[in-house]
């Protein structure tokens, strides 16, 4: 390989790169899976994080970019495998390829340092809501509230 014309415009951006070499397949079978995982925690997020509000915000966050991701990259290696000219550029394939390392270097750093403490306060707030008493409702207003109903 020659590092040359990795730093040549011309090889990013040439609109007639070529066929596809094997590793564009490996590319194919990355991002198909990264759709199939996001659509399956897109459908299956309430019954798998039904009870707890922080996890099935995450869940849909997360399946909605790797839904996006999965289907931009598919689509641009459909492109490429079909040579269509300009939007079969090297540089568009890299660009959502870097997008989904981005993704998955910042949620392994969320869930490495941030999410152990929103999880632990959200599980706190949801205790104190669960064993707290509720106020009862003030007498006044449910008076009248059967005011209101007589008089209709």
């Amino acid at each position: 390989m020659d590092l040359s014309r990795l730093l040549n415009g011309e090889h990013w951006f040439d609109p007639n790169p070529g066929s596809p070499s094997a590793i564009y397949f490996i590319l194919a079978f990355l991002f198909a899976v990264i759709l199939g995982a996001g659509i399956y925690f897109y459908v299956s997020r309430q019954r798998l994080f039904k009870d707890h509000g922080l996890k099935l915000k995450l869940a849909s966050q997360i399946s909605t970019i790797g839904i996006a991701l999965g289907f931009a990259g598919l689509a641009l290696l459909v492109l490429r495998f079909l040579q269509v000219p300009y939007l079969s550029a090297r540089a568009l394939i890299y660009v959502v390829l870097l997008a989904t390392l981005v993704a998955v270097v910042y949620y392994a750093y969320y869930f490495a340092r941030v999410f152990p403490g929103q999880l632990a306060t959200y599980d706190e707030q949801a205790m104190r809501r669960r064993y707290l008493a509720k106020p009862a409702p003030a007498a006044g207003r449910s008076a009248k509230k059967k005011k209101a109903k007589r008089r209709r």
